[in-house]
């Protein structure tokens, strides 16, 4: 059974919360990162959810917008 991300850190970020977590990817054979972006409207109501996949030489911290 595959193990839940771990958080790595978390970020205040324009009003809004960053969460940076790793997890074991069992296809790439290692330990993968990636972000969340909670923005500050997410603790009223729901919000839409835009993802990102960085590609082998990019990680979460480089995304373009």
């Amino acid at each position: 059974m595959p193990e839940h991300p771990k958080l790595v850190s978390t970020a205040k970020s324009h009003g809004g919360v960053q969460h940076v977590y790793s997890h074991l990817s069992t296809s790439c054979s290692c330990e993968m990162t990636f972000a969340i972006f909670v923005p500050p409207q997410a603790r009223k109501t729901r919000c839409p959810v835009c993802g990102n996949l960085s590609g082998l030489t990019c990680t979460h911290a480089n995304v373009n917008g």
